[in-house]
């Protein structure tokens, strides 16, 4: 029943999002935009707003799971000389489960190949395999690891997500895996700004929709979730 609740909630928000889309093209149009543009703003606009909405999404649940990993970390160093293998071997389990959920453009990314291959690591670890010598010792110096990786990614700032989802449907994406966490808000911000805003906003103002544009924005993307990590 809640996730026909929840259907229901997407496509009524969906339905208004549109309606909204609509109103807003005919008011640009009235305010001096021509067709072609107005045609081609707008879409820009609802589609930037629909992945936004889709990549803070995935980055709450994605955040969710980095949060329920680091906590089993803790647990794991903490009872790694006090629990026998098959305890050890039931964690480990959970915790690769949650370490393919933790993957998200903005935190640890998929084609991190040095996280693949800790995890790979972890979802190989057995019963048989802890007994081995020095397999404790590794364990417990891959998983120290891991939280620090961790430490660090929960410490990022959330970028604007419909600045980045703006850029992933119109820039290049290599540029995304080459740059700190800082740096790439601040280059989604840029070229959001210089790509669409400074002209978008422009007609925005002259029809007096500029804040009615900003809050439909922040209110599809952030409206059905609720915000976590930093």
């Amino acid at each position: 029943m809640a996730i026909f609740g929840e259907k229901s909630e997407e496509k009524k928000r969906a339905n208004e999002l549109r309606n909204s889309i609509k109103s807003l093209k005919k008011r640009l149009m009235d305010a001096g935009m021509d067709k072609t543009s107005a045609n081609k703003n707008v879409k820009e606009l609802q589609e930037a707003i629909e992945e936004g909405a889709r990549l803070n999404s995935g980055y709450q649940k994605a955040y969710a799971s980095l949060e329920r990993a680091n906590r089993t970390i803790e647990r794991l160093l903490e009872g790694m000389g006090l629990c026998g293998e098959e305890e050890i071997v039931r964690n480990i389990a959970q915790f690769t489960r949650d370490l393919h959920q933790v993957t998200h453009v903005c935190l640890l990314r998929e084609d991190d190949a040095d996280f693949i291959s800790t995890r790979s690591y972890m979802e190989s670890i057995s019963r048989d395999s802890l007994r081995q010598p020095g397999a404790l010792l590794m364990l417990r110096s891959e998983l120290e690891n891991l939280r620090a990786v961790f430490a660090d990614a929960m410490g990022w700032q959330a970028p604007e997500f419909f600045a980045l989802a703006y850029y992933l449907l119109h820039g290049p994406k290599e540029a995304l895996g080459e740059l700190e966490n800082e740096q790439r808000n601040q280059m989604i911000a840029n070229y959001l700004r210089d790509n669409f805003l400074l002209y978008f906003y422009k007609f925005c103002e002259q029809a007096g929709v500029k804040e009615e544009v900003t809050e439909l924005i922040q209110d599809y993307i952030y409206g059905a979730v609720i915000l976590q990590g930093p």
